[in-house]
């Protein structure tokens, strides 16, 4: 009697029951406090695996449902199915859309403006998450320079994996009966599927791919859909036949699996390399555990999940994603000045009151069982069709009138701003140096600890190194006509470094036109270069904002060109300006492991750059050398990554106060000038954690810089050239 009433319990199973709802609201809720940067909540990974296997679970039902219907061919259920998806999903995609749009004219800034028609067709033609990997844009964007439309990447990757699902079950379900003939079909079609979902979670672990690739990725997204699809069909057979003892086993597994999920949110940040070299698939097991749980009846899990508020979110939870991210991006610009806690609760509360309203007044009439209103609404093909084409038409017309903003230029803006990019081509430094600075390479320290004087070149150095600093003090060594005329009387400032240099240079205008003692001079700041050249960078770095891979070839030149442009330039301040391309991991030349400041081995690579760039540009002629460290993390960036940058900008500032040590150097801080700035003043001078806007450009020369070279003006006699 036992067993048979264990039976008949569970095979009455609902095919969709209040805890499932739940757990997709336990993940909403998550993602809203991650998005939000709410400090404690970490593992966005899981959130969003959390979605696709229940993505996959329910949509498989559906998918077998639709296929077992009497007198419904093969492609008439495939169609049935896509049509359902689309009557669901695009009336919010075009919704979300607007607001986006909106957001990225109002508050965005020139990237936002010069991207949004693209990111408008990328997500109304649902393959906004491959544009995000085509343009190498990091989900670490996500907070340090945010698009309104980001967050739309999952409901791509969605789409996608819905537009393969039918086919994928129908040609499992194919295999399934040439390989394995003896068992049931929903055991044989699971196996299948299941094994399909292993082989797309664990690409990864054979096949490197960078960090956003396997987050991003439709191939690694359907794995995990493929396995709640394997789930959804397996229950076919395990769910009639379930005794007593097997629903006891599914509950405590459900309930262990329950516990892992939230452990994985709270502690597990997205910062580790083995998440993307297949750990993402070991969230799949305590999801899958959790679901068996529910269906199960496990009274753990669906008295958790089964609480009314995380029913609602669940319910709501496509139309609450779907603008939630607009809506924390309008509130953050009116509420630059409040508390954090208090900008949370308002992005909160703004989100749950519009994403439910959507959810009652469009999206709940469209839903299955929802007789009268959806046919309304959506029974007349004629009056749908044209209202969802005018609606797309309508998107992209309000996204190409978006007009352009001209006055906060991007980093390629600035590398093509003759006014700070101009550098010395080969040709030039050549004839500067007496050598072709290609062939020239970054000195290597003597036991001492740095180059010293142009005589002192270390012993095992290059002797087209002796050449090219003997040449550095010749006067007699031609020079070739350049487009900057250097101001007799004036003292020459020169920055040197990557794209942090590019940007700061945009405020040296204001100061020396205030400052006539000073003149501003080209330097060579090439983007992507840092002080590392010997090796290979950024290996899948969460919040690296320079590419993977090898440095640009015209950074191998770096010191020879720097110390070109000093000489033929005059310069008497040379400052160098740290670069973010520092402060990712590197594989130096003739090591095999990863490494980022902090680790012995990077430090010293770094502090024997330092001083080498030093040597030579004092052995060029500069009187003084300026080193800066970076801005502190932008409070928008993911909380995991801005704890580690920190440690790498603290040990970065020591090498620094170690350098002014051992030589005469100036220290520039910019990370304590930076973290005495308001949350508001932060996000108008900082927009992405590391370049500085034009007003910011303004206060580094105004506040920082400024007095440093002042300072140096009075205490420090200068010999301008005469």
């Amino acid at each position: 009697m036992d067993s048979t009433v264990g039976v008949t319990r569970h095979a009455q199973a609902p095919a969709r029951s209040a805890a499932i709802d739940g757990l997709r609201g336990l993940a909403l809720a998550g993602m809203m406090a991650w998005h939000a940067e709410v400090g404690w909540v970490r593992g966005g990974f899981a959130r969003m695996t959390i979605f696709f296997v229940l993505a996959g679970f329910l949509s498989t039902r559906t998918v077998r449902r639709l296929a077992a219907t009497p007198g419904s061919s093969r492609w008439q259920s495939f169609g049935k199915f896509w049509a359902r998806r689309v009557r669901r999903l695009l009336p919010l995609t075009l919704l979300g859309v607007a607001l986006a749009v909106w957001v990225s004219h109002r508050y965005g800034g020139a990237t936002a403006h010069r991207r949004v028609l693209g990111d408008t067709l990328s997500v109304l033609f649902s393959w906004s998450n491959w544009r995000f990997i085509a343009e190498e844009r990091s989900y670490g964007a996500f907070f340090e320079s945010p698009s309104a439309f980001q967050h739309f990447w999952s409901l791509s990757a969605e789409e996608q994996c819905f537009l393969l699902l039918p086919v994928a079950v129908v040609a499992a379900a194919w295999l399934a009966r040439r390989l394995r003939p003896s068992a049931s079909e929903p055991i044989r079609t699971a196996s299948v599927l299941g094994a399909l979902g292993v082989v797309g979670c664990l690409t990864p672990l054979v096949v490197r791919q960078g960090a956003d690739t396997v987050y991003y990725g439709t191939h690694v997204r359907f794995g995990e859909f493929l396995c709640g699809a394997a789930l959804a069909v397996a229950w076919e057979q395990l769910g009639p036949a379930m005794t007593p003892r097997g629903a006891r086993r599914w509950s405590g597994a459900g309930a262990l699996g329950l516990i892992a999920l939230v452990t994985i949110m709270l502690t597990i940040g997205r910062e580790g390399q083995w998440i993307y070299r297949g750990g993402m698939a070991l969230v799949v097991i305590p999801v899958v555990a959790v679901f068996g749980g529910i269906l199960s009846g496990g009274r753990f899990v669906n008295i958790v999940l089964g609480v009314a508020p995380l029913r609602w979110l669940g319910r709501a939870a496509l139309s609450i994603y779907a603008l939630h991210w607009p809506i924390y991006q309008v509130v953050r610009e009116h509420m630059l000045e409040r508390s954090h806690w208090l900008v949370v609760t308002v992005e909160f509360a703004v989100s749950l009151v519009v994403g439910s309203l959507v959810f009652i007044g469009i999206e709940r009439p469209l839903l299955p069982g929802s007789p009268g209103r959806a046919g309304r609404v959506w029974g007349k093909a004629r009056v749908a069709f044209p209202t969802l084409a005018f609606g797309v038409i309508a998107c992209i017309v309000a996204a190409a009138a978006v007009p352009p903003v001209a006055d906060e230029p991007t980093i390629d803006e600035l590398a093509a701003s003759d006014k700070f990019a101009v550098t010395l081509d080969p040709a030039a430094a050549q004839a500067i140096l007496g050598q072709d600075p290609a062939t020239i390479g970054p000195p290597t320290p003597n036991a001492e600890g740095g180059l010293g004087a142009a005589a002192a070149t270390p012993a095992d150095d290059s002797a087209g190194r002796d050449a090219a600093l003997a040449v550095l003090s010749d006067d007699s060594a031609s020079k070739p006509a350049l487009p900057v005329i250097r101001d007799a009387g004036r003292i020459g400032v020169a920055l040197y470094g990557g794209s942090t240099a590019l940007s700061i240079g945009l405020g040296s205008d204001a100061f020396t036109d205030t400052h006539p003692a000073f003149q501003a001079i080209p330097g060579y700041s090439p983007l992507g270069c840092g002080l590392l050249v010997d090796g290979r960078r950024g290996h899948n770095d969460p919040g690296n904002l320079v590419p993977d891979g090898l440095p640009p070839e015209e950074c191998r030149s770096r010191l020879v060109r720097w110390a070109a442009t000093v000489k033929y330039y005059d310069v008497d301040v040379a400052v160098i300006v740290a670069s973010s391309a520092d402060f990712t991991t590197w594989k130096l030349t003739g090591d095999n492991r990863w490494r980022a400041l902090g680790d012995p081995v990077i430090d010293e690579a770094i502090y024997r750059e330092l001083l080498a760039s030093v040597d030579y540009m004092m052995a060029a002629g500069a009187s003084r050398v300026v080193v800066t460290n970076p801005v502190r993390p932008t409070p928008k960036m993911d909380p995991d990554v801005a704890a580690k940058r920190r440690k790498r900008m603290d040990r970065y500032t020591e090498l620094l106060h170690r350098l002014a040590r051992e030589r005469d150097v100036t220290v520039v801080d910019l990370t304590d000038w930076s973290s005495r700035l308001s949350r508001a003043d932060y996000l108008k001078v900082v927009r992405d954690g590391v370049h500085v806007s034009r007003s910011g450009a303004h206060r580094v020369w105004a506040d920082v810089l400024g007095p440093v070279l002042e300072d140096l003006q009075t205490t420090v006699p200068l010999t301008p050239p005469g």
